[in-house]
């Protein structure tokens, strides 16, 4: 069973927008690729990446309200990493905002989608109902671990766990010291989750800044059918001049 993210994807939005880049032409090249294999450490695999050239034509209308049809041509590697080709229709269905809706044409179901897949072990592109690729249930607790520990090594600029990590160019001490203590803590956290173990207490972790209580607005009172009470323009609750005596002009006798 292969899974959605292990397959190579071509998809016509994106890679028109790559192509067209470069203004309005009839032939454009664009390279698209994929990860492969498992990940050793950041920007690290145990396989190259899986790529694709693909050769694109279009006949542009002489209207924006006219279908744009065009084709792509694919070089890339097969599952036996033999050289493989395969050739697609593209086509442009005009967009209500403007520019064009871009699908290709899958060759087994003959229907128009915006993306096609390369499985790992086929050799054609083809449609997510025609290749049978399923997508990946949620990931357990280790796996998120895993992730926030590459997301910290990104940004540390650094491809291991432990100490001797140097310091980024450009960052603060403070940022890099909290920093490395969450990375510390993540891959604690990591291996804990893998074993079964509970996970320690850090005391070291700054707690997190809990929002203002918002305060409780008194109820509106009416009297005589109409509230006493308004709201202004910056949401403050005010009395009306009708009720308020101390707005009120004192009554002149009369002379």
């Amino acid at each position: 069973m292969a899974f959605v993210d292990q397959a190579l994807k071509l998809d016509a939005r994106a890679l028109m927008a790559a192509a067209m880049r470069t203004g309005r032409k009839s032939r454009y090249l664009v390279t698209i690729s994929a990860p492969a294999g498992q990940q050793i450490c950041r920007d690290l695999r145990d396989r190259p990446d899986r790529v694709a050239t693909a050769s694109i034509t279009v006949n542009w209308p002489a209207k924006g309200d006219e279908t744009a049809i065009g084709g792509v041509w694919l070089n890339y590697s097969g599952w036996d990493d033999r050289p493989a080709e395969q050739t697609l229709s593209l086509t442009g269905i005009p967009a209500k905002i403007g520019g064009w809706r871009w699908r290709l044409t899958c060759p087994e179901t003959r229907q128009q989608v915006q993306t096609l897949y390369l499985p790992p072990d086929a050799d054609r592109f083809q449609s997510l109902q025609a290749s049978e690729l399923k997508y990946r249930r949620a990931r357990g607790k280790a796996d998120r671990h895993l992730r926030r520990c590459f997301k910290l090594m990104h940004q540390l600029k650094t491809d291991h766990f432990g100490p001797g990590i140097g310091k980024p160019p450009g960052m603060s001490s403070r940022r890099f010291d909290k920093l490395e203590r969450q990375l510390t803590n993540e891959h604690i956290r990591y291996y804990c989750a893998l074993l079964g173990k509970r996970e320690p207490d850090f005391n070291d972790e700054e707690p997190q800044a809990r929002k203002p209580a918002t305060p409780a607005v008194p109820p509106l009172r009416r009297l005589g059918g109409r509230p006493k009470y308004f709201r202004d323009q910056s949401g403050s609750i005010r009395m009306r001049a009708k009720f308020n005596k101390q707005n009120k002009r004192p009554i002149m006798p009369r002379a």
